[in-house]
């Protein structure tokens, strides 16, 4: 339970949206955001994401953006980075004694090869627990893991189009590093350790950016019948500059369900946003409609997953946000699940960011292993990326 209810893997940011950021493609490797950045990223992130404290808003980032800090010159072709993530942890069931782990999240390495218009992406790193669908090595602790490893091929004039290969993130909503919200747990679509292998065709181009990926299943997972196959894709439109709207689709099936080992398909369909009315404020969400179907009595049902966030940077590199989320797993017999959040995130130093959550959940959604009843978390964790 305790690493189920852990925030994991790497950053992804839908409220840079307040910097006229609405195409991820800019700042990172992956075209649909998060994980690996690209140089102009880096250099964002010194400019705009820490508290400058003595530096001036028009200093250039210099060093302190480079991979290591500028040790060593990075040829051009090639992209490096790394995370590395703490928590701890105290979560406090009603009526139940309080439970406290302090555990190491994620320890990963990623790098990027540029040869023309091929790209070769992967990344490799440490679990000491969790991650299961991304584990190269197969003990019960301690193992190697790879959260994606794909090649891709741009096209196009402008490269407006990635043609990719290999394992990858599902595009689906909002790409947040949150992977425990229920509309990344309930739709299968973190980027904790939920990628899955297929091909993707992306597009990224003025007020347009989509992705859209097969789904040959996840080859981490064996026997072969437990893996998903399908479609998932998104498309994103930007109004304009600080407000952007978007769709999600994705359908799966497997031959066995790991938990009841019954044919099972899988349905998400549903609307995004995010707004940026004013600068220090981004409000997002996501809605999706649910759909599970399985032979066993009383597995299909129809559900939903929603999120609402407000997120207030009230001084440069300092947020507080507020998250409220639903669940249900059937409109016709099941109560709603209700979770609130509220979150301070200090980016304090460069490559460095230390956050707070307080959690409140009352009841449960379909799968996850979580208690039923009420229960309040907390989650101190601190990151820092190489």
């Amino acid at each position: 339970m305790l690493v189920t209810l852990a925030p994991r893997s790497a950053a992804a940011y839908p409220w840079m949206i307040r910097h006229e950021y609405a195409n991820c493609a800019t700042c990172h490797a992956d075209p649909s955001g998060g994980g690996l950045l690209t140089d102009y990223g880096r250099a964002q992130g010194e400019i705009l994401m820490r508290t400058p404290f003595f530096r001036k808003a028009d200093d250039e980032p210099g060093k302190a953006a480079d991979f290591l800090f500028g040790a060593f010159k990075v040829p051009a072709p090639l992209l490096l980075g790394g995370d590395f993530r703490t928590l701890f942890l105290r979560v406090m069931p009603a009526g139940s004694e309080a439970t406290n782990d302090f555990f190491l999240m994620q320890a990963d390495l990623q790098a990027q090869l540029t040869i023309g218009r091929f790209r070769t992406n992967a990344s490799v790193g440490f679990g000491r627990r969790g991650a299961e669908g991304a584990r190269i090595t197969r003990f019960d602790e301690n193992n190697l893991v790879s959260r994606v490893h794909w090649i891709g091929y741009d096209i196009g004039e402008e490269k407006q189009f990635l043609l990719r290969g290999g394992r990858m993130n599902l595009p689906f909503g909002l790409r947040s590093i949150e992977h425990t919200l229920w509309t990344r747990s309930e739709t299968r679509t973190d980027i904790n350790a939920a990628q899955q292998y297929g091909v993707a065709l992306a597009y990224n181009k003025g007020d347009v950016r989509a992705e859209l990926m097969g789904i040959v299943g996840n080859f981490a997972v064996a026997p072969d019948a437990f893996r998903s196959r399908g479609y998932a894709g998104y498309a994103e439109y930007t109004l304009k500059p600080t407000l952007a709207v978007g769709v999600s689709s994705m359908v799966t099936r497997a031959e066995l369900d790991t938990a009841l080992l019954t044919p099972a398909w899988r349905h998400a369909h549903g609307v995004f946003a995010r707004y940026s009315p004013e600068k220090f404020v981004v409000l997002s969400g996501e809605a999706n409609l649910l759909h599970t179907s399985q032979r066993a009595p009383g597995t299909t049902y129809f559900g939903a997953a929603s999120q609402f966030t407000a997120d207030f940077e009230v001084v440069q590199g300092l947020h507080l946000a507020t998250t409220l989320e639903l669940a249900n797993r059937g409109f016709d017999n099941a109560s709603t699940a209700v979770s609130t959040w509220a979150t301070a995130w200090w980016f304090f130093a460069p490559h460095a960011d230390i956050r707070l959550d307080a959690i409140f959940q009352n009841g449960r959604p379909s799968f996850q292993n979580l208690p039923s009843g009420a229960f309040r978390t907390l989650l101190l964790q601190a990151h820092f990326y190489l």
